[in-house]
């Protein structure tokens, strides 16, 4: 025994003898000074368990693992630790866990193999595991070990893989090459923190009969409240609607188990209702009538190409309205794949179809892979934090694809996905028959990543409509019109039809159409949007109207209330909100009761002949000039860094130049930004009239950056420094790389643009030695250093 022990205080030996020496000699071992006992061989590829980094040698016997390593974790007695992968890099072979031994990776790890897995102890992947050998690899392969944690798992092997256990995803399935055997039932979680998700099919997906499925779940949150939600059934299959979203219970039979919801419906229409009432809970929209219908009972299957409209209370227990619990709806069996077209043949302008997303992953309606025929530029997505019960939201193209109402309130205030397991409306134009949309894998976006694509400087005005309750606001509905001399005023298919929601519309009406979003060419004088109300009732709400980019216009907006014979001025560049009650009198909630009437500003006596910002060393020197100047009282100088959004940077007391001649003005900025700056002057008058200049920019490139790190080198107690000197607010990367090339640990730096210097303490987690250190930001390499630790 002492012979056998190595330099370290490591027992090596195999797994017989190995077994006999626990039983009869444990207190030997400590004699001889053997803090830690391997039963596994003397062979390369065995953990010993120094420290917790995979990629220091110190832990292996032999060198770190490659590509033709068998790795085996055996037991190891405390003070050792078990294998944390926190990079990218590690390979391997096989890998085998003992019993009671455990292998981590952990948020931002990537853990490659070539060949076979054995769990006999536990596997906590919260990162990445890739399964990319040459012949079939088995995952989670052999043994009764436990997979604590399945974050992502990427296939990228021409010779496919087989899951072979139970298993609970909870980011991203990635089936990059070869076939996918799914032979027993894998989950993809969704829970409060995000929803798991199968990314682009580039290989394939089969399945074992019977045993292999996918468990596609959709949580559906308490904090938003009792309501309606658009959903689809992203599984193919018989599985039916009892068996999904009523957990398979009898009719009647509510037992909470934070799954699955209660389905009510009308007598006669089949069966299987939790209960008979005249409202049906679950409906899909017929787009030859418009109209939403129940169910046929819920013994039929629940795959479909289209969505179901579900009042949700909560879970299977819940049967109140309300504050709701959450609860997550689940559907089971072989999930879509490939490229899935939902057609109607109806050829009617406006006909509005209903389109479930196909796939456990959110879409892109943007994306080219999603082809429109015959259909508008314009979907529709149901928000529940909308009204009573939900509304709609529109989201119209062009340069992007913005919600409307949108803003406070709103579910969509800069997301604009399909998310997995939602549904979504489509309008046809009536130019061609069929009119379809064909979705693929590369339609297919990440989950729980905010889409928003620059708005540019459209000129927009967004109407909101807001109940008033006891002092609250909450978001009803709303509509825009986006306002462009490449629009026409006749209503076409760059207009979005208005699609009613169940309660309050607030819609526009435009030659006797019903319209959510208008496009109209460049307002001018008189120009009058006609808003369109509907099922209103005897409540206190507030109009909300937020224009952009419209501050120069030298128009002013005026709405006029029908019913109170009044007219109210709405400002063109900033936001004004309008307080309405109606009442029992009829009058008080007619359709047309408001619009909104463009008329000339008052003319503002000052002319802007010249505006222009120039560099003064750091600084910006604002100059403008005026002529005719009468009864202005001040200038306010704003200043933008992307020429939409301006803040007020300072005043200037006008001079009172009488309305004679020219008068030149300056401001300057001390604290321009690093980059492009946007300066504008507005007048303001004695009686609050305004007038904008144009707008001028500028760019400040600012002095060169500079980068250092220190000391060098590093002292004891492994803590560098990082200076960063005039470097633009950003994400900077801290990559340490050892001598073998090999990315060993990664520290993110959140820049906020001023001069700073930032700590990283390394500590144990990386060995003494030399080391390449790379400081990049995004994708771009800013500087690398050499340090010795």
């Amino acid at each position: 025994l002492q012979q056998m022990g190595d330099n370290n205080g490591i027992l090596l030996a195999d797994d017989i003898f190995a077994n006999n020496v626990r039983a009869i000699v444990p207190a030997y071992l400590t004699s001889i000074g053997a803090d830690e006992f391997i039963a596994s061989g003397t062979g390369p590829g065995v953990w010993r368990g120094v420290t917790a980094d995979w990629m220091d040698p110190v832990n292996w016997c032999g060198d770190v693992p490659n590509v033709t390593t068998d790795v085996t974790i055996p037991v190891v007695i405390t003070p050792r630790v078990y294998p944390n992968v926190t990079s990218g890099a590690p390979v391997a072979r096989n890998i085998t866990v003992a019993i009671n031994a455990s292998l981590t990776i952990s948020l931002g790890g990537t853990l490659s193999t070539k060949g076979s897995w054995t769990n006999n102890g536990t596997l906590t992947n919260n990162g990445t595991i890739v399964l990319n050998g040459t012949t079939t690899q088995i995952f989670p392969g052999s043994g009764t070990g436990s997979l604590a944690a399945m974050t992502n798992l990427t296939v990228n092997n021409a010779g496919g893989a087989t899951i072979n256990q139970n298993m609970t995803i909870t980011g991203t399935l990635k089936p990059k090459a070869g076939n996918i055997l799914i032979d027993q039932q894998v989950t993809l979680l969704s829970d409060a923190s995000g929803t798991a998700r199968v990314d682009t099919v580039q290989g394939s997906i089969s399945y074992t009969p019977v045993t292999g499925k996918f468990s596609v779940e959709r949580y559906i949150s308490s904090l938003t409240r009792t309501g309606w939600r658009f959903l689809s059934a992203p599984i193919l299959g018989a599985q039916t609607i009892n068996q999904a979203w009523q957990e398979g219970q009898a009719a009647g039979i509510y037992t909470g188990t934070g799954y699955g919801m209660q389905i009510v419906g009308p007598i006669g229409a089949g069966a299987g209702f939790d209960q008979n009432t005249a409202t049906p809970s679950l409906k899909t929209y017929n787009s030859a009538t418009s109209l939403w219908v129940s169910v046929p009972g819920t013994a039929g299957a629940i795959s479909r190409p289209d969505g179901y409209m579900a009042f949700i209370r909560g879970d299977r227990a819940a049967n109140t309205f309300g504050a709701m619990n959450a609860t997550t709806l689940r559907t089971s069996g072989p999930i879509k794949t490939g490229t899935i077209t939902a057609s109607t043949a109806n050829a009617s302008i406006n006909t509005f179809i209903s389109v479930g997303n196909p796939y456990p992953s959110a879409i892109d309606f943007a994306s080219v892979a999603t082809i429109k025929t015959g259909l508008a530029d314009v979907y529709y997505l149901w928000d529940p934090k909308i009204g009573t019960f939900g509304g709609y939201q529109t989201f119209t193209g062009g340069s992007t694809y913005i919600a409307s109402p949108g803003g406070a309130g709103s579910s969509y205030n800069g997301n604009n996905k399909i998310e997995s397991g939602q549904a979504f409306f489509v309008v046809s134009n009536g130019l061609v028959a069929p009119h379809s949309i064909t979705i693929n894998e590369n339609s297919k976006v990440g989950s729980n990543v905010q889409v928003a694509r620059s708005s540019g400087l459209e000129k927009r005005l967004s109407t909101r409509l807001f109940l008033v309750s006891n002092g609250s606001l909450n978001l009803y509905d709303g509509n825009r019109v986006d306002f462009d001399n490449s629009y026409s005023n006749a209503v076409d298919d760059q207009d979005a039809p208005k699609l009613s929601n169940f309660g309050e519309n607030l819609g526009l009406l435009r030659n006797g159409k019903s319209i959510s979003v208008e496009r109209h060419s460049e307002i001018v004088q008189n120009d009058t949007i006609f808003y369109e109300l509907g099922q209103f009732r005897q409540k206190e709400y507030q109009l909300q109207f937020s224009p952009e980019n419209m501050g120069g216009i030298g128009l002013t907006g005026w709405l006029e209330d029908k019913y109170l014979q009044t007219r109210t001025g709405v400002d063109m560049g900033s936001v004004t909100t309008i307080n309405f009650t109606v009442t029992a009198d009829a009058e008080s909630k007619a359709s047309d009761r408001f619009r909104l009437v463009f008329k000339q500003l008052a003319p503002v006596p000052v002319t802007f002949t010249s505006i222009r910002a120039d560099k003064q060393d750091k600084f910006v020197l604002v100059s403008w000039k005026v002529e005719n100047e009468l009864n202005i009282d001040h200038y306010v100088v704003e200043h933008s860094e992307d020429g939409r959004i301006f803040r007020e940077l300072g005043t200037k007391i006008a001079l009172g130049g009488g309305g004679v001649g020219s008068i030149q003005y300056s401001w300057l900025d001390m604290q321009p930004f690093i980059g492009d700056n946007f300066y504008r002057i507005k007048s303001v008058g004695i009686g609050n009239d305004l007038k904008t200049s144009q707008t001028v920019k500028i760019n400040m490139k600012g002095d060169p950056s500079i980068i250092t790190v220190y000391p060098n080198p590093l002292n004891e107690d492994g803590i560098l420094k990082i200076s960063l000197v005039n470097e633009p607010k950003g994400v900077f990367n801290i990559k340490f790389i050892n001598g073998n090339g090999q990315t060993i640990l990664v520290r993110k730096i959140n820049h906020a643009g001023v001069n700073s210097v930032y700590s990283i303490e390394l500590g144990t987690s990386i060995a003494h030695g030399s080391y390449m250190v790379q400081v990049s930001e995004g994708n771009k390499v800013k500087t690398t250093f050499k340090i010795v630790y």
